[in-house]
This record gives C-alpha cells, structure tokens and sequence, in this order.
C-alpha cells in the first residue's frame, strides 16, 4: 500500500496554516467495523481515500503514514506519559492510515463524512 505517491504530503495551498489533526485509519484483517467485516483495505481503496482527502477543501495536509515508522513515533510522542502502555505496544501493533490537518471548525464534518467509506476503519479527532 505504501508506495511513493501515497506517502508524500500533500498541502492545500488555498488554507491558511494550522489547525487540528485527523486521522483516518485503514482496514485491516482483524479490523470488525461494519466498513471493514475483517477485510483488508485495498490499494484501490486507499488510493480513492488519498484522492478524496487531497481534493477536500477542508483539508489544509494530507500525509500517509503506513504502519510502525514514523507512526510509531508519533504514538510513542502521543503516549509518553503511559510508559506502561508504550511497553505492551509494537510497531506492528499500529494501523496504517491518514493525518489530515483541517481548521478545528471543520474537524466534526470531516470524521462523519469519512467515516464508514469502503476502507476506512475509524476517523478520530487527535487528542479527543
């Protein structure tokens, strides 16, 4: 799933900078939401889900992260404090998926319109 074109950012240049982080995270075998029944998400799939994102106009950067790397930096970061937690957790434990920057008054419309799209196992505000 993660090839050049997926893992390069994307920005929006038409919106201003800053904003709230949304992820979206891709299906997986294991994953039991209704969009996913168990299904790992498709590269036709992910690619639909880059392209919807980079076209939104609410989206201010889009980046792919696929699973362990940098998002397993980025959950240790989110973690810190829960060392407990960050020693039961791998790289491998984490799903591949989406970091959408939009303004905080776009954050809410944006988890309920990518939420359940073919693909997609869950759309979360970070830090909510």
């Amino acid at each position: 799933m993660a090839g050049d074109a997926l893992s390069s950012g994307h920005r929006n240049p038409a919106v201003s900078a800053g904003g709230v982080q949304v992820e979206l995270l891709v299906c997986t075998s294991e994953a039991r939401t209704p969009a996913c029944q168990g299904r790992q998400a498709t590269g036709r799939q992910v690619a639909e889900v880059k392209r919807y994102l980079e076209t939104d106009r609410r989206a201010q950067e889009v980046r792919y992260l696929a699973a362990g790397g940098e998002k397993w930096e980025r959950f240790k970061e989110h973690f810190r404090s829960g060392a407990p937690r960050i020693s039961s957790s791998s790289p491998d434990g984490l799903l591949a998926g989406f970091v959408v920057t939009v303004a905080r008054t776009d954050a809410k419309d944006l988890v309920t319109d990518y939420q359940g799209l073919p693909g997609v196992d869950g759309v979360f505000v970070e830090g909510r």
